[in-house]
């Protein structure tokens, strides 16, 4: 693949969202570690002119992981020279006009783990990255959307009060990762896109929570229909 320095691009998958992996040739499996709750690979590969940096997987703060562990795609990331930083993850929707399979871009966002995120100035969305996902979504049919992204500590399914809670804060999905990666990614000074993928509704009238694995089908099938507007992006972008 060459030197490392000729990674520009690197890419953060959400839980369920591995089959992206498939989207790119040459991959060379560079890390892997099986301690806690999710998987954890980092690869390199190759797709079309370009190469990428790709993390597999990632720490929580509900498996018990500090702000360095969480953040240690995002140093790994700046240690190889890397530009461009897409970041996904499987949310829940909020917003009644979201559905599963949808993708939204982050705008913004709201902490409720009483967790402190260091950072100043930070930049949630590079302007050309989202312009180019866009128009990528466009041209391929996926409908894209933008919204506020409630950041959680997890990992419990949320209550209808919580939901109800949400909504009065104007959130439109809701996750338990990506905010602390975006702050220390802006830091940086790496041009981030975060990217959330919604793999159930949440209302409240809804008796029965999702199931995990329920979760993780619709991110899996949400992916086949993601690898052509990531690659096509990247192609873009680079």
């Amino acid at each position: 693949m060459g030197n490392n320095k000729d990674i520009k691009h690197a890419i953060i998958l959400g839980s369920g969202l591995d089959s992206l992996i498939d989207g790119f040739s040459v991959k060379t499996l560079i890390e892997e570690d099986i301690e806690g709750i999710h998987k954890k690979r980092i690869f390199t590969a190759r797709s079309d002119g370009f190469n990428i940096l790709i993390f597999s997987g990632r720490k929580h703060y509900y498996e018990g992981y500090g702000m360095d562990e969480i953040i240690m795609s995002i140093r790994k990331a700046h240690e190889f020279g890397v530009k461009n930083l897409l970041i996904t993850n499987a949310a829940g929707a909020v917003n009644p006009n979201f559905r599963e399979t949808d993708v939204m871009l982050i705008r913004s966002s709201v902490n409720f783990t009483k967790k402190t995120i260091p950072g100043k100035n930070v930049v949630l969305q590079d302007k050309l990255m989202k312009t180019i996902f866009q128009n990528s979504c466009r041209d391929l049919k996926l409908k894209c959307c933008e919204g506020i992204y409630g950041f959680l500590t997890g990992p419990a399914y949320e209550t209808r009060s919580e939901i109800r809670m949400f909504r009065k804060f104007n959130i439109d999905a809701v996750g338990m990762s990506t905010v602390p990666e975006l702050y220390k990614a802006s830091a940086l000074g790496i041009r981030t896109l975060a990217v959330s993928v919604i793999t159930n509704i949440l209302k409240e009238n809804k008796p029965i929570p999702p199931k995990h694995d329920q979760v993780l089908f619709t991110a899996r099938k949400a992916s086949l229909r993601l690898v052509p507007v990531i690659v096509r992006f990247f192609n873009e972008l680079n």
